[in-house]
């Protein structure tokens, strides 16, 4: 007998009260159980129990050792538990939810790639631009712009992320008055996102921060839309100055259909930090269709930061 199963007929001989009860919920004789208990009491040089044709009495040594043993068992239960979840196969229904921009720019082309590693799992997209509550709709993974306020949940960053960016058309900005502050922008047709939560009336609100104060801009444009690339087509046909994330117009402007506007003055739709944040319930255990979607999302961004880096260093 091993030493883990030892200290397991030790705990259970007290908790039971008798080494023939042990015996029995244990399927070991109460002459086995003997011989174990003086093992260990052998091995730990002092008696652990006094016997009585009643009862066993623990001695002060035996106590500290009945502690010690507990946790241990508890650790060692614990540790199968993990090693059981992590060797499972992932499967069932996954809930997904994400801003449409992300999941068409990020998701898009790598899905496939994870429901093959995981033949199990079956996935549900869930795409639109605004916030959702994950118990009320029952999500088990968010994907959020920004870091999120949401203590209540469990948080892991996928993506340091890219800053937003002020673009325009060149045909734009020849046809239209130059723009040297923020305030320019005003006389401009903006090309914003439409949210949910967002003021009615075509305005939207940039947020823009200057010596280290931020203050909204109230602007209006010809187009508002709840889908980033409509925004950015919208922005190449010409039809106005947009703000999105780096990652969806850094090849434009690399091939120069589009033009930075504003590059020293950081201005943002949403939110200054533009990190990409998975969002999951707060559990001492996490699902493994969850756990392994958020490594599968881990490694997909940092492919794709990596990418971008090399990208802007040649």
């Amino acid at each position: 007998m091993n030493s883990i199963d030892s200290l397991r007929t030790f705990v259970r001989a007290v908790d039971l009260g008798s080494l023939s009860a042990a015996g029995r919920a244990l399927g070991l004789s109460p002459p086995s159980v003997s011989r174990i208990v003086r093992s260990l009491e052998e091995e730990a040089g002092t008696r652990l129990l006094n016997r009585t044709s009643r009862k066993l009495a623990l001695t002060t040594a035996g106590i500290a050792f009945y502690r010690q043993a507990s946790e241990v068992l508890a650790a060692y239960d614990g540790l199968k538990d993990v090693i059981a979840d992590a060797t499972k196969e992932p499967r069932g229904l996954l809930t997904v939810h994400s801003r449409i921009s992300v999941g068409r720019y990020f998701l898009l082309d790598v899905i496939p790639d994870f429901l093959n590693a995981y033949p199990k799992i079956d996935l549900r997209l869930w795409l639109s631009e605004d916030v959702r509550d994950l118990a009320d709709n029952r999500i088990d993974v968010a994907l959020r712009l920004g870091r999120p306020d949401e203590t209540s949940f469990a948080m892991r960053q996928l993506s340091a992320g890219v800053k937003t960016l002020l673009f325009a058309s060149p045909s734009y900005l020849r046809d239209h008055a130059p723009i040297h502050k923020a305030d320019d922008l005003l006389a401009h047709s903006c090309l914003t996102g439409l949210r949910e939560d967002g003021p009615d009336g075509g305005v939207g609100v940039w947020y823009v921060r200057e010596n280290g104060a931020v203050r909204t801009l109230r602007v209006h444009g010809r187009l508002q839309a709840s889908d980033g690339w409509i925004l950015r087509d919208a922005v190449l046909a010409g039809l106005g100055i947009g703000l999105l994330p780096g990652w969806m117009v850094h090849e434009d402007l690399r091939l120069g259909k589009v033009v930075q506007v504003l590059p020293d003055i950081e201005i943002t739709p949403l939110t200054f930090d533009q990190g990409l944040y998975a969002v999951f319930s707060k559990t001492p255990k996490i699902a493994p269709n969850t756990r392994v979607f958020i490594d599968f999302l881990v490694q997909t961004f940092r492919s794709h930061d990596n990418r971008i880096s090399q990208m802007a260093q040649s």
